[in-house]
Order: structure tokens, then C-alpha cells, then sequence
């Protein structure tokens, strides 16, 4: 770590400078169904935020066709980690690290608006990170109550407290300062604002550009969105 957010939040705030620069960043294991879907929501929120980027895709030890169905113009990155941080991380090797780089990370099976990026950046004078909220398009074969009970506790709001690496960003400098993701196969998303709250960080806790994603059951990790909907699930009585 360094100490270049020593000093206090005003002192952050006015330090920033604009965004000049977007890495995105997409893991993906056997999203051949939603893959390209995703990508095109991504490419069509990119190109209306008005600054350069990268979309990158991290193919987690895929058996199915999504390398298919990425566009040409799409980075792609190899890996057989079947570990979101691990694939979060490798997507960021080799991304710019300079001033006015910012990161930022959604998932296959989910569909950004239109306006993420730009959300994120007319937020980044002021902050760090920025936290964004989900929305549900499809409860489709989940109980009723498990949506009842998810709505009820779920804080879709500014200053909510969610943390979703399918809709989250970071800026490179604090990114770098707290060392990036790590290689946990689930929860890598927490952990990592986690740290960056520990290090002083300013996080928004934006509900601006809620990102559309999946209720499914049978999700790719153990944990994350679907596993907190499976346990949900598990856990009501007949």
C-alpha cells in the first residue's frame, strides 16, 4: 500500500481527477446463453459514457461455446481457476493504472443500463468505489416468498450497504492501494470494498444504474447472488 489517501476526505475528494479511461471487466464459466446479451448492454453503456475503455472477458474454465459468442473488439482472458476473485483479478492484469483509470466489473448472466458507466463516472469526482444495486428480471421457478422475503430486506436506495460484483466499480488508484481482488472463489466482491472502507476509501452506495441479473438456481459459485437465493429457499417452511 502507499499513502497517497493519507489526509482526510476533503483532501480525497478534491485530489480526484476526471475519468480518463474505463476497464471493464466480465467473468464468465459456460455463459454461452447470456454472454452476448451482456457484452451488448456493456458496449452500448460504454460507448454512450464518451471516454476510451476495454471490455474484457475472463473465460473460467469454459466447456461450452461462450467463446463463441463474444464480439470482435472484446478482450478475452483464459483461465481454469472456477473462482470468481481469481477470474476478477486476471481480467485486471495488464489494465492501466494511472491516474484517472477506473475499473469496473458485472457478470454474464447480468444486463447493465445504458447509463452504468456514465453513472459511475460523473460519481468518481467525489468517490472511490461505487457500490450499485441489482434488480431481479425474472423470479421464474423460485418460490413466491423468496422474492417476498428478498424485497422486504433489500435496501434499493442511496446509501444502501449492498455489495454485488455485478454491479461494481473501483478507481485503478484505490484498486492498487488496497490490492485488488483476491483469489476467493466467492465473495471476492465484499471482501474487496471491505478493505477499501478499512483504508479510508469514499464508496457510494449508488442505486442510479441498478443492473438487471439473474435469479437462477443453479448458479455458477456456491455462494453469490443465487446461492443466497438457494439458501433462502432452503430455509422456508413447507
Amino acid at each position: 500500500m502507499n499513502d497517497r489517501y493519507a489526509g482526510d476526505r476533503a483532501d480525497r475528494v478534491h485530489s480526484r481527477p476526471p475519468v480518463s479511461e474505463v476497464w471493464v471487466v466480465v467473468p464468465a464459466h459456460n455463459e454461452e446463453e447470456h454472454i452476448a446479451a451482456s457484452l451488448e448492454a456493456i458496449l452500448r453503456s460504454a460507448r454512450a459514457a464518451g471516454v476510451p475503455f476495454t471490455v474484457t472477458v475472463v473465460l473460467d474454465d469454459c466447456t461450452d461455446r461462450t467463446a463463441d459468442r463474444i464480439p470482435t473488439g472484446v478482450r478475452s482472458v483464459v483461465v481454469s481457476e472456477r473462482s470468481a476473485g481469481a477470474a476478477r483479478r486476471a481480467g485486471m492484469l495488464g489494465a492501466p493504472a494511472g491516474r484517472g483509470v477506473w475499473y469496473a466489473t458485472t457478470d454474464a448472466d447480468s444486463l447493465v443500463p445504458v447509463h452504468w458507466l456514465s453513472t459511475i463516472i460523473a460519481s468518481a469526482d467525489e468517490h472511490d468505489v461505487v457500490a450499485g444495486t441489482i434488480r431481479v428480471a425474472d423470479w421464474a421457478g423460485r418460490d413466491d416468498r423468496v422474492r417476498q422475503h428478498h424485497d422486504h430486506g433489500y435496501r434499493a436506495r442511496a446509501g444502501h450497504g449492498h455489495i454485488h460484483g455485478a454491479n461494481l466499480a473501483v478507481s485503478a488508484a484505490a484498486y492498487h492501494h488496497v490490492g485488488g481482488f483476491r483469489p476467493m472463489p466467492e465473495h471476492e466482491d465484499v471482501d474487496l470494498v471491505s478493505r477499501c472502507l478499512a483504508a479510508g476509501l469514499v464508496v457510494d452506495w449508488s442505486d442510479s444504474a441498478p443492473v438487471i441479473t439473474s435469479a437462477r438456481r443453479f448458479n455458477r459459485v456456491g455462494g453469490g447472488f443465487g446461492g443466497l437465493l438457494n439458501r433462502l429457499e432452503e430455509g422456508l417452511t413447507p
